[in-house]
């Protein structure tokens, strides 16, 4: 697995800007865990590139 750069720029896109407010405030694990799923969805749907949300958090 290897992230490229079009991947990489969704993935900044969808955790810094289109999914920001789901990261903002307090939030539980379980609402971390979902924010992450739905970074991991973004990033596949506007890069093409499947990766886990553990991948994206510690590429982040």
């Amino acid at each position: 697995f290897a992230w490229t750069t079009a991947a990489a720029d969704a993935l900044q896109r969808a955790r810094f800007d289109t999914l920001k407010h789901r990261f903002q405030g307090t939030r539980s694990a379980k609402q971390l865990a979902a924010a992450w799923m739905l970074v991991s969805a973004e990033t596949y749907l506007v890069s093409g590139l499947e990766v886990k949300p553990h991948q994206c958090k510690s590429k982040v």
